[in-house]
Parts: C-alpha cells; sequence; structure tokens
C-alpha cells in the first residue's frame, strides 16, 4: 500500500449487486469489484482517486442480493428491472479475493454451490409476492410459496428472476459432483 492508499476492512455479510446494466451474476460481481474513479485527485501526486473492493475474509454462506429496482426520474418512483440474470449452480469467488496476510486462513475454498434462492414475483417496489426454491441434500429443488411446497425441476429453478441468491461454500476436499455420483 502507498501513503495515498486507504484501507478500511468491514464484515462482509452479504453483496448487494446492481443489475441494471449486466446479463449475468459474473458480470454483476465484476462490476462490484471493478475499480471506481472517484472525484477529485489525490492531494499528494495529483493522480485521479481510485477505489476497488475486494473480499479478504468469505463467509460459509454468500448471500448474493441482486438489485430488482431502480428510480424512474421521469415518474418519480421505483421500477423494476424485470429480466433474467443468469446464474449458476456453482460460484467461485476467487477472482475478487484477495487474503489478509495478517490473518490467513489456510486452504481457503473460494467455491460455492447454490441451495436456495428468493424471488419476487410483481412489478412494484412496496407490493408483490415473495417465494423461494431451496435445494436439498439430495439435489432436488422444491419451491416453498406460502403453505405450498413442490418438487421442480432444476431448470425451471434456475431460469428465475431471483432477488437473492444463496451459495452454500464447498469443503476444501470436495470433489466435483460427477466423481461423487461415480462413487455411490
Amino acid at each position: 500500500m502507498t501513503d495515498n492508499q486507504y484501507e478500511k476492512s468491514e464484515l462482509l455479510n452479504h453483496l448487494s449487486l446492481e443489475t441494471e446494466n449486466v446479463q449475468t451474476l459474473k458480470g454483476a460481481l465484476d462490476s462490484f469489484f471493478a475499480i471506481e474513479i472517484l472525484e477529485g485527485k489525490c492531494g499528494q501526486c495529483s493522480h485521479p482517486r481510485e477505489r476497488q473492493y475486494f473480499l479478504t475474509q468469505t463467509p460459509q454462506i454468500a448471500i448474493l442480493h441482486l438489485k430488482r429496482f431502480k428510480v424512474d426520474p421521469g415518474r418519480n418512483c421505483y421500477t423494476k428491472i424485470d429480466r433474467n440474470i443468469s446464474f449458476g449452480l456453482e460460484l467461485d469467488l476467487e477472482d475478487y479475493y484477495m487474503p489478509d496476510l495478517e490473518n490467513k486462513e489456510d486452504q481457503i475454498n473460494l467455491k460455492y454451490e447454490l441451495y436456495a434462492m428468493v424471488v419476487h414475483l410483481g412489478r412494484e417496489l412496496h407490493s408483490g409476492h415473495y417465494y423461494c426454491f431451496v435445494r436439498t441434500y439430495d439435489n432436488k429443488w422444491h419451491k416453498l410459496n406460502d403453505a405450498e411446497v413442490s418438487l421442480e425441476e432444476e431448470e425451471e429453478a434456475l431460469n428465475q428472476q431471483c432477488y437473492i441468491l444463496f451459495y452454500a461454500r464447498k469443503p476444501v476436499d470436495a470433489k466435483p459432483e460427477k466423481e461423487n455420483a461415480q462413487e455411490k
């Protein structure tokens, strides 16, 4: 770190990701962790001021909030970003991780598996209906919609306009799913 850099560490519970100009979860993560040019210049060297986020610690459960509403200045209200943002069963946070050298974790695994998602049905910020999909230990997807629980195909679960995604960290010694299936 140079004299004109500032470092701040905060505990991360979840990420709130912009979705207006991206098509994929990876695109939203890339945008969140990209270098941001700030207004003004550095007082010491007159270079542009920059800000960039990194993960120095990662949670067991990664909660990713996809921002689905934006301000419509013409109507002076919020409107829903009503399109699919593609995401996968697996998430790798390695591109966004910078280890904290003072508190280095041994063999940290930055790979996660999707196990649940929340969907918002409706056009308005202040109204609508929420339901979720949950993947059970036997890799079956269930839709939980009020008192109704139904078994769903994986393709149906992955084709939702999700509002919140929940990814669980894979164990360090986890083998790919295909290898595990062959061993059974």
